[in-house]
């Protein structure tokens, strides 16, 4: 792919975060991808900036490289592309998931217990944290080794696990109602990042909608698109 990825893109073009349509644009397109995926019963578990490659068409000019300060981004010009699928996984009805792969910077709450999982919303959980980055070039919250301490201890439960990340998140929701983004920005990163697996908005629900593209915030044109 002739492109860079996600996490170069911020770390070197955007060091305070990309311009809203930009993220509009990235996130919108994986999560078309994770909708498909989830689609045909495939959860990918390792979806994180730096599985992200914007991949330029033939007639770039450059988009997300060096543009001049102000000046409107020709978003349509990349291809937002998902890559990386080694830890991958074809799941039918009621198959569990246990296998520790991936980066835990960005698991679901539900990855960190000894228990196995069922739920494919762990890409949405990580979609979100993936957002919340492209809008701040910062991570939400860093898991330390104390927290995997804590989650393999053999009595702690979905209930346990779910009040130590609702702990965590009195800041988090603090940082993200602190993001220069629109409020519907906000209220997505608030519905993909629900502790509760159960709660957490789709990318291909049981009518096989993606609930994460009929959020208005994909249909809200108003966001700033420059930096």
């Amino acid at each position: 792919l002739n492109g860079r990825d996600l996490d170069v893109v911020l770390t070197d073009t955007y060091p305070h975060g990309m311009p809203e349509n930009d993220v509009q644009h990235v996130v919108k397109a994986i999560a078309d991808a994770v909708g498909y995926m989830h689609g045909q019963r495939v959860v990918h578990r390792d979806i994180k900036p730096e599985n992200i490659v914007l991949a330029e068409s033939a007639d770039s000019d450059g988009v997300f490289s060096q543009y001049p300060a102000k000046k409107h981004r020709n978003q349509k010009n990349t291809i937002p592309k998902l890559i990386d699928f080694g830890c991958a996984k074809h799941v039918t009805e009621g198959d569990t998931m246990k296998t520790y792969c991936g980066s835990r910077e960005y698991w679901a709450p539900e990855r960190f217990l000894i228990a196995p999982y069922t739920s494919k919303v762990v890409d949405e959980w990580s979609l979100g944290l993936v957002m919340y980055k492209s809008l701040s070039a910062l991570r939400l919250y860093k898991v330390d080794d104390k927290d995997l301490v804590f989650f393999h201890q053999p009595d702690i439960g979905f209930q346990e696990a779910a009040q130590y990340f609702d702990r965590m998140f009195i800041s988090n929701n603090s940082r993200i109602a602190k993001l220069k983004s629109s409020q519907q920005s906000k209220d997505l990163l608030n519905q993909l990042l629900q502790v509760n697996p159960r709660q957490r908005l789709q990318a291909f629900n049981q009518a096989g909608i993606n609930e994460v593209l009929a959020h208005p915030w994909f249909q809200d044109e108003s966001v700033n698109p420059t930096a």
